[in-house]
């Protein structure tokens, strides 16, 4: 009566390969945790970027704003009539009311 005896260090065959098949997730698991957490960081980073970028093109934006509103201002308008255009300014008599 001779039984076998099975050390607790073997491991079958199955066991192995659900071993490798464990293994093999958590390395795929692994690399697909590393891939977006990298894609996470340049995104964070690009955002950053078009942050910086829209803040400079809302300050142009306002500069140029008060640029348009003071060449459009009556006073500036009206010196460079006088000035360039030899205009100036028609006296009551020469105004007409059109109704």
């Amino acid at each position: 009566m001779y039984s076998k005896v099975i050390k607790k260090s073997e491991l079958s065959s199955k066991q192995i390969k659900i071993l490798f098949i464990f293994l093999v997730f958590f390395i795929a698991e692994l690399f697909i945790f590393t891939w977006v957490r990298t894609q996470c960081i340049e995104t964070g980073y690009k955002i950053s970027r078009l942050n910086a970028e829209n803040k400079k093109i809302t300050d142009l934006r306002d500069s140029l704003q008060v640029k348009k509103n003071q060449y459009k201002s009556p006073e500036r308008i009206a010196l460079i009539a006088e000035k360039y255009g030899d205009m100036v300014m028609p006296s009551q008599e020469q105004i007409i009311l059109l109704e």
